[in-house]
């Protein structure tokens, strides 16, 4: 699982990752690991690209 890249769109941050099928199917069956890294993710983005008026920018 990576994050590929983040951007805006109509005030919304977006987070691109690209997942493997098998990540997928940890995913759906909430894999502790598989959740955790993508938790990861989300924060890791939202430390890079803080959004004004969320609490981080």
């Amino acid at each position: 699982m990576e994050r590929i890249y983040i951007n805006h769109r109509d005030g919304e941050r977006r987070i691109h990752v690209e997942i493997d099928e098998s990540e997928v199917h940890a995913l759906a069956a909430g894999d502790d690991a598989a959740t955790s890294r993508l938790r990861a993710i989300c924060a890791e983005a939202g430390r890079r690209w803080p959004v004004a008026g969320d609490g981080r920018g």
